[in-house]
């Protein structure tokens, strides 16, 4: 998405607790994918108020910066890197020039809780849809119709 990186996961048990410290490569994973989407920067990851506070704590632990930020401020603070839920993606202009601008997003998601039939409408999609990256009704999708953005993924 211009410069910047997107990360989408398909379920938000990725970041509880009782996964991610019992799965030492899911550890793993989670930081280096931190560091990727930091995009060459020192990360610093905003979260919503209370949103995912036990990956929060995971990542200060793993001495990752984090701070709380709403996605209307999100341009304004040093934030390199927001982790958000899908299914509460608001502000999605604002959030998607601020990642063109080099910056990372995190979304997760449990598409079929939602159960909405047109991948266009829901806005986790439209947040990430010029990533090539795309919700269905189950679980995310390499976009080739076309039915969300015409451009595919980078090939970072």
């Amino acid at each position: 998405l211009g410069s910047g990186r997107v990360v989408a996961m398909a379920h938000t048990t990725y970041v509880d607790e009782s996964r991610i410290t019992a799965i030492p490569s899911l550890s793993t994973l989670h930081l280096n994918m931190i560091r990727w989407l930091a995009n060459g920067k020192t990360p610093v990851v905003g979260f919503l108020s209370g949103d995912y506070t036990y990956y929060r704590s995971f990542l200060t632990t793993n001495s990752i910066s984090t701070i709380t930020v709403t996605s209307t401020n999100i341009t304004s603070t040093t934030a390199n890197i927001f982790v958000i839920s899908a299914n509460t993606a608001q502000n999605i202009t604002l959030i998607n020039n601020w990642i063109k601008n080099g910056n990372g997003l995190y979304t997760l998601h449990t598409p079929w809780a939602v159960g909405f039939t047109d991948p266009r409408v829901y806005a986790g999609n439209r947040m990430i849809n010029e990533s090539g990256i795309l919700f269905r009704g189950d679980y995310p999708y390499l976009d080739t119709t076309g039915s969300v953005s015409s451009q595919m993924p980078s090939a970072y």
